[in-house]
């Protein structure tokens, strides 16, 4: 997979703010590109188990290990899932990022200072306050992400240009009184001078860095609505997702086919005495697969085939160990003879619990057999009370 290219990060890197912008959503997108190539690989994965994988022979699989490799490729989903979730959290939280910072302005001239100073006279009065700031402009709020891990202190941002002046804050505390000059002798009272002009208002100097948060103080005079904000630039769109693996490739046709269903109350189980299903109710069928035996518990299959058999059991089970059943092999006469391989259904459950397990198999018929689903549990399933029930499906797909 290839990388993009990033600068060289040393002690003395020097980078503005949009600069780190631009490097966190390049970050973002290279994650994006790493989940993309682990995803493709996942669906070739897929195709190798299936066979579909251009220029590779596919091994023989079962429906087990067809199983087997879907439930990796499903976990491997839900773990990039995940990680989306964080990164789409990372991508808000860095658009919602200002990155308009200016120069700092310059600081202001002194006012002059005035000519020699003359005796001290009485206490003026007291000039009028000034007018109150315009409120400077509220920023557009963004939507609020997931809580993360508290991350690493980030670096000071560059100072931004200074605002309109805000409200009046709260009065500073009051400067310390001068030396009182020496007592001059009393001369007659001069009139009433003019009040000399008040001097230029220097320019406001750079904003200093933001200090600790200090106790809350009392709540200042409201100042005036600021002027809404321009709109934010769109975000970027996202990266689309590379196409999903091919999904199975169905059956085209069937010659024979045949399905039944059991509701008997009890099936017997336990060491050393399997024992077969009894399929009580006969449902569509067609071709050569057909039921047999005086119990109707075992089906006759086609020589020279491949059949597809699958089933599904629910019933209440007393007993602590797993409900386990399975397909086996029979002669002609109903006979269990072995059991098919992949062919298993368990549940963890008992303790008269309701469970529900299924299995299924696909079986090559060069000889004249049955096949039967039997119990293999340590105790018999189903309580006497009705609550076992099973179907099964044989389709001929050769």
């Amino acid at each position: 997979m290839s990388q993009a290219n990033l600068p060289n990060i040393t002690p003395t890197i020097s980078i503005a703010r949009d600069d780190a912008v631009n490097l966190l959503l390049s970050s973002i997108a290279m994650e994006e590109l790493g989940l993309s190539h682990i995803i493709n690989a996942e669906g070739e994965k897929l195709q190798y188990i299936l066979g579909t994988l251009p220029g590779v022979t596919a091994p023989e699989a079962t429906i087990g290990d067809v199983l087997a490799m879907n439930e990796s490729v499903r976990n491997m989903m839900r773990d990039i899932v995940k990680k989306e979730f964080i990164l789409t959290n990372k991508l808000e939280t860095v658009l919602n990022a200002s990155i308009m910072v200016g120069p700092t302005g310059a600081t202001g001239a002194t006012g002059n200072p005035g000519g020699p100073p003359g005796p001290q006279g009485e206490q003026g009065i007291q000039g009028i306050q000034g007018p109150i700031g315009i409120t400077g402009e509220t920023g557009v709020t963004g939507a609020t992400g997931l809580t993360g891990d508290t991350g690493a202190t980030g670096f000071t941002g560059l100072t931004g240009e200074t605002g309109a002046t805000g409200a009046t804050g709260l009065t500073g505390l009051t400067g310390e009184t001068g030396l009182t000059g020496l007592t001059g002798e009393t001369g007659e009272t001069g009139a009433t001078g003019l009040t000399g002009l008040t001097g230029l208002t220097g320019e406001t100097g750079a904003t200093g860095l933001t200090g600790e948060t200090g106790l809350t103080g009392a709540t200042g005079l409201t100042g005036l609505t600021g002027v809404t904000g321009e709109t934010g630039a769109t975000g970027f769109t996202g990266l689309t997702g590379e196409t999903g693996a091919t999904g199975f490739t169905g059956v085209a046709f069937f010659a024979d086919y045949n399905s039944a269903a059991s509701d008997e109350a009890q099936v017997g189980g336990g060491p050393g005495t399997p024992e077969a299903v009894q399929w009580g109710i006969q449902g569509p069928q067609s071709g050569a697969i057909t039921v047999a035996g005086a119990l109707n518990q075992f089906f006759i299959l086609p020589v020279d085939s491949t059949i597809l058999v699958q089933y599904y059991v629910n019933a209440q089970y007393p007993g602590p160990a797993p409900v386990i059943f399975q397909l086996y092999n029979t002669d002609l006469a109903g006979n269990l003879l072995t059991g098919i391989a992949g062919s298993i259904g368990t549940s963890p459950l008992g303790g008269d619990a309701i469970v529900n397990v299924a299995g299924g198999a696909i079986v090559d018929v060069t000889t004249a057999q049955g096949v039967a689903l039997v119990n293999l549990s340590d105790e018999p399933v189903g309580d006497g009370a009705g609550t076992f029930s099973a179907n099964i499906q044989l389709v001929r797909i050769n």
